[in-house]
This record gives structure tokens, C-alpha cells and sequence, in this order.
């Protein structure tokens, strides 16, 4: 209860003061969605105690929401402080953005675009050794 609380204030606060013209597009990155392209966004700065639930009813309150994924530890299951939230709507993905900055269970939430990852692997960070042409 508390936590819809925050919410109804975040919004009563303002959150959407910033015009959606200030928004940076977000690009389409294809995930587990069925019907076609979903619009991802990066969520940092989540306390240890926001789970995948609690992320998705803070961002469902934006639009249709088709995922919300809160990145643990593999060993101990504990939060990263990060996660991500899909929307099937690339306005919905940019009204999302005006979480940007705000407070969700005590902690000042970055809100981003996500970027799609390629060509990783092992060997995808080395570097050429020093003083060899």
C-alpha cells in the first residue's frame, strides 16, 4: 500500500512536468514478446528489496507493460540494483522515461534506453598487447 502511495505522489509531484519533446526516441529491441518489436528500457538504481513485481507496477502505470525484469545475483539471488522493462508502445516506452530521476522506495531511479548487446563472448574485450604495432 505504501508503495501505490509513492506512486500517487510521484505523480501528483510533477512527473510529467518535462514535455515529451524533451524524450529521446527509443529504438525497438526484439525480446520475448510474441507480437512483434518491444521498447526496453534500462532501470538503475533499485534498492535490494524492489523484486519483478514491484518494478512492474511502478512502470505499468505508463502503458502496456510486457515485461519487467529486476538482474540478480546468480549465486546468492540478490538484486543488482538494476533491471529492465519492456513496453509494446514506443510512447509508452517514452512516457516511462519521466521516471527518470524519481524516487521509487527511497532511491533516485536512472531510467535510459536500453541497448541491445552483440557480438559478445569470450573473447570480446581483449585488447591488442601494448608497444606492439
Amino acid at each position: 500500500m505504501a508503495f501505490s502511495g509513492r506512486i500517487s505522489g510521484l505523480l501528483r509531484r510533477g512527473l510529467y512536468n518535462n514535455s515529451a519533446s524533451s524524450f529521446v526516441p527509443v529504438s525497438p529491441i526484439v525480446t520475448r514478446a510474441r507480437n512483434g518489436p518491444t521498447y526496453r528500457l534500462f532501470v538503475g538504481g533499485l534498492g535490494r528489496g524492489i523484486d519483478d513485481q514491484t518494478l512492474a507496477e511502478a512502470f505499468s502505470l505508463f502503458g502496456n507493460l510486457v515485461e519487467a525484469k529486476v538482474i540478480k545475483d546468480m549465486d546468492t539471488g540478490v538484486s543488482k540494483g538494476f533491471g529492465f522493462v519492456s513496453f509494446s508502445d514506443e510512447d509508452d516506452a517514452n512516457a516511462a522515461m519521466g521516471m527518470d530521476g524519481q524516487e521509487l522506495a527511497g532511491r533516485q531511479l536512472r531510467v535510459n534506453s536500453a541497448e541491445s548487446i552483440t557480438g559478445g563472448g569470450p573473447g570480446a574485450r581483449k585488447r591488442a598487447p601494448r608497444g606492439r604495432s
